[in-house]
């Protein structure tokens, strides 16, 4: 991060399922402590929405961890159901936080995945053909419903596709505080990426690269502040070690993306050089607009 001039990172503290969020957060310290090169904070990852981790969400607002990630996908692992993200919403309304959101509908994705596999579609491309950007849509759209009921802000981390973008852009025109972010990966890269038999699994991340004619709608919604900056989702995996392990099944390739070293200066060229975006615009994604949200 320091490398590609980013002064300040946001990881993501991890509450193992069963345990507490203090827990998750101690161990984050512990490994930040001494290690780290530039200023850090954490969003926190709620993996169980219960009495006792609504509870702590107070705390930690006041300590300055004033977000909480949660995941309409990966059922069994950090999925969330309707209830859990209304009462999270619920309690971020009165506490001052802010429900951040992995929004794919994560069940319906488990059936088209299994449907895939099983007619022998197995090379990572499919990762990117059974998340259907519609699942994206649906899910950014339910969460916006659930966060209007509530009264509460809503953040949309990682955003691929233009169905979400078009349902949150209705919903700032609404008057909903609702946000959200892109990634450099979903700017410059496309489903072609994973089209190159097993190398196309360095391109796994969900949600997936999608066909080139969203970068536009993207991009579009970066000028328009329909989206408000550009993070990344750093999330590298060894392509030897790790990623090997989804060979014969694209659902068992570990997702995520490097990009914290090089989302300024992709930013940088690919907006302001290529004509998409001012040197203001520019500052705005990349510092000001993340500074002020979190």
């Amino acid at each position: 991060a320091a490398f590609g001039g980013t002064t300040t990172i946001i990881d993501f503290a991890v509450q193992t399922r069963g345990r507490s969020l203090r827990e998750g957060l101690d161990a984050w310290h512990a490994k930040a402590e001494g290690n780290c090169a530039i200023d850090y904070g954490f969003h926190m990852i709620m993996s169980d929405v219960n009495e006792a981790t609504l509870d702590e969400m107070d705390g930690l607002v006041e300590e300055g961890v004033t977000d909480f990630k949660l995941f309409t996908a990966y059922p069994g692992v950090f999925y969330s159901d309707d209830g859990a993200i209304f009462r999270a919403l619920q309690r971020s309304e009165r506490n001052g936080g802010t429900i951040l959101i992995h929004a794919e509908n994560g069940i319906a994705i488990d059936v088209v995945a299994e449907q895939a596999v099983a007619a022998g579609n197995t090379d990572p491309y499919y990762h990117g053909v059974v998340r259907y950007p519609v699942f994206e849509g649906e899910a950014t759209n339910r969460v916006i419903r659930l966060a209007e009921a509530a009264g509460a802000p809503v953040y949309f981390v990682h955003m691929s596709a233009r169905d979400a973008v078009e349902t949150l852009q209705a919903a700032r025109d609404r008057g909903v505080p609702a946000f959200g972010e892109t990634c450099p990966q979903y700017l410059f890269l496309s489903l072609d990426d994973l089209g190159n038999g097993f190398e196309g699994a360095k391109f796994v991340c969900s949600p997936p690269l999608r066909p080139a004619d969203h970068q536009e709608d993207l991009w579009r919604a970066l000028v328009r502040d329909d989206i408000q900056l550009v993070a990344t989702d750093h999330c590298p995996f060894d392509f030897h070690d790790q990623k090997q392990l989804g060979q014969g099944d694209f659902r068992k390739i570990p997702n995520g993306l490097p990009g914290v070293e090089d989302r300024v200066d992709l930013l940088h060229d690919g907006g302001v050089v290529a004509g998409r975006i001012s040197k203001e615009r520019w500052v705005e994604v990349c510092s000001a607009a993340p500074a002020r949200m979190f």
